[in-house]
């Protein structure tokens, strides 16, 4: 995954992969079928160039279907609200207002052009709102913006931590605590 917030997105897997520039395209490839949204129209095809849909209401509204069914994608008023899923993955978007993407194994997402982000996994949850504030109960904090809020707490395997800076900052567990006030000025 490669992001540029809010203009460019893409993502890119073994066996499928997307680019989007906001608001002139959006180019993915799922296995053979392959996929173009453009403020003019859209059009799928498949690698050995078999025509899928031709479709001139791109930007008012969009449809289309996987041939096995897998997969489908519901567009209207591209690139501003966006549905589409794959298999058991379900992805609705209101760019750049919000995203959140459902599996069986959890969900997450972001709004507020990437701003906030959450995130619910066996794993754990997180929460961010950079750069107030982040929460999260996951061993490894998801991005590194996590770190970078004004508040932010951290509960994971007995330790919890919890910060507002430049004020405050604390971290308890069953072996101790530790806290620390004005920068390391008092401890």
């Amino acid at each position: 995954t490669f992001n540029l917030y809010p203009l460019w997105w893409s993502n890119a897997s073994a066996d499928s992969s997307w680019r989007m520039l906001l608001p002139v395209f959006y180019y993915g490839t799922e296995g053979d079928e392959r996929t173009l949204l453009t403020p003019l129209g859209g059009r799928g095809w498949s690698r050995s160039g078999a025509v899928r849909y031709f479709n001139v209401l791109g930007p008012l509204f969009h449809r289309s279907r996987s041939a096995d069914g897998n997969s489908e994608r519901t567009a209207v008023l591209w690139p501003l609200f966006e549905r589409r899923r794959v298999g058991d993955e379900v992805t609705t978007r209101a760019a750049p207002f919000w995203s959140s993407t459902t599996t069986p194994r959890g969900s997450e997402g972001w709004y507020a052009a990437g701003l906030g982000r959450f995130q619910d996994t066996a794993a754990g949850s997180s929460h961010r709102l950079w750069p107030f504030y982040s929460a999260t109960a996951e061993e490894r904090r998801p991005d590194v913006l996590y770190d970078l809020t004004l508040y932010g707490s951290r509960e994971h395997g007995g330790t919890t931590a919890r910060r507002l800076f430049p004020l405050f900052w604390s971290e308890h567990s069953a072996a101790g605590a530790d806290t620390g006030f004005l920068l390391g000025l008092g401890n």
